[in-house]
């Protein structure tokens, strides 16, 4: 962190100046560690100085966070930046939170994170005696799409049923990428009968209208499997039975949903 203090009316104040340089390189410098940027810190007085009124300018990455302050003492601008640089560190924080729990290409929930959310939500419903379910949905024939169209036609195909699918979702229900063109899905407060009705109408909201890719039309299907999330499964025994339930709507031509009974 650099920190440049103009105080040509404190002179006579070293032990201020340099308790305040202090405390602002030790903040300086673990914010650096987190947002990985210098922080460039001016205090400076102005051409009052009977007032002792100092100015701050604070900068991160070149950016203004706080363009121009005044402040009665170089103690409250201080405080100031101070104040600042946690607020920025805390916006940091929050978007690496975001990151780490996103899948960078669909933006939806990653795995990780879908696990152990899933884990609490299903811990809940056990508590409350309410139904919860896990839905796994697999996009039909993707790699021919990937080999025939590349990659980039292959990525926008899964971002734009991913938006489909999560249009027809609630919005306390809950849809991570499982890996590769595999998604799963936790949904609570929902009995059988209902949870087949939402798996078929994502189903049909990625395969009734074809995916528009610059010039190219493609069809596009998925194949659904449910897995009861009972009081006596745990989460990798419902997902294993919605993969499974999956695969069965695989064998069976696919663009299908299945259940899983055992």
């Amino acid at each position: 962190m650099q920190v440049n203090i103009n105080a040509v009316h404190f002179k006579a104040d070293k032990q201020l100046e340099k308790f305040i340089t202090g405390k602002l390189e030790k903040v300086g410098k673990f914010h650096e560690k987190v947002i990985g940027s210098d922080v460039t810190l001016k205090l400076e007085n102005t051409d009052k100085p009977e007032n002792k009124i100092a100015e701050i300018r604070l900068k991160i990455k070149g950016n203004d966070l706080i363009s121009s302050k005044q402040c009665k003492t170089f103690e409250e601008a201080t405080d100031l930046a101070i104040e600042a640089l946690h607020k920025q560190l805390k916006k940091v924080k929050d978007k690496l939170e975001t990151l780490s729990n996103s899948d960078p290409l669909t933006g939806i929930f990653n795995r990780r994170y879908f696990m152990r959310f899933a884990a609490e939500q299903m811990t809940r419903s056990k508590r409350l005696g309410s139904e919860s379910f896990i839905i796994m949905l697999d996009i039909d024939n993707f790699k021919s799409v990937n080999d025939k169209h590349g990659h980039q036609t292959g990525d926008f195909v899964l971002q734009e049923a991913v938006a489909r699918a999560s249009i027809v979702l609630r919005s306390y229900d809950i849809i991570a990428r499982y890996g590769g063109e595999e998604f799963v899905i936790f949904v609570s407060e929902i009995n059988q009968e209902s949870v087949v009705a939402l798996a078929e109408r994502i189903r049909l909201s990625i395969a009734e209208t074809e995916i528009v890719v610059q010039d190219l039309r493609l069809s596009v299907s998925a194949s659904l499997g449910i897995g009861p999330a009972t009081p006596v499964n745990d989460l990798e025994t419902a997902i294993a039975m919605a993969d499974s339930a999956m695969y069965q709507a695989k064998r069976e031509g696919r663009n299908r949903v299945c259940y899983s009974n055992t």
